[in-house]
């Protein structure tokens, strides 16, 4: 490739790992907050008002989507990489 004169792009696969790793540290921080907020809900169900209470379930089960996606995107970089 360099004798044809094109370009060459070199992928860090090094870098892209420990991004990699980063994302899941901080959803594994996320993941722990998250199961403080929903034991709390659940601590005290019968003093939140039921509009609440459905609001905090509808955007945990959002938030258990997106991670899902993620977490299978990111192992389908990973797998790709190593």
């Amino acid at each position: 490739m360099k004798l044809s004169s094109e370009t060459i792009k070199i992928i860090d696969t090094k870098g892209i790992l420990n991004a990699i790793d980063k994302v899941v540290a901080e959803q594994a921080r996320v993941n722990n907050n998250i199961n403080q907020l929903a034991k709390h809900a659940n601590t005290y169900r019968d003093k939140i008002s039921p509009e609440i209470f459905l609001n905090h379930t509808k955007q945990m089960a959002k938030h258990l989507e997106h991670r899902d996606f993620m977490n299978k995107f990111l192992k389908q970089i990973y797998q790709a990489i190593k």
